[in-house]
């Protein structure tokens, strides 16, 4: 497979209204999350994520999340009307598809550094 056939993993779920479709969360949305959520993702954050402690703890990135993982981050308000059920099953989902391959603490902490100095993201840790 070259890399232009790429597609990012994706899980639809079934609704009784239709389909969504979620993919995980790449680094322009997540750079948005914390600029949206940033102080209130450092009070909340300790080791790796979890969905139900973000569901419990921040429900508003919760929506957000759902939205940017949807393909709609305008559709935050959509996201945050779903019922308790159907954002527990996205949110799981997202997380799934955004966390299960990486250690997300050291990235989230990496992208919390950048967000509140403003420089761009560098391969070196370092810097």
């Amino acid at each position: 497979m070259s890399f232009n056939d790429y597609k990012p993993q994706e899980i639809t779920l079934e609704t009784s209204t239709g389909n969504i479709t979620l993919r995980g969360i790449n680094a322009d949305d997540l750079t948005g999350l914390i600029q949206r959520h940033g102080a209130l993702i450092e009070t909340w954050f300790e080791g790796e994520p979890d969905p139900m402690q973000t569901i419990n703890k921040a429900p508003a990135l919760v929506a957000d999340m759902i939205a940017c993982a949807a393909g709609d981050p305008s559709a935050v308000d959509v996201a945050a009307k779903m019922p308790i059920g159907l954002q527990i099953r996205a949110i799981t989902a997202v997380f799934k598809l955004t966390f299960e391959e990486v250690d997300m603490g050291n990235v989230l902490r990496l992208f919390m550094l950048r967000a509140g100095t403003g420089q761009p993201m560098t391969g070196n840790r370092n810097t």
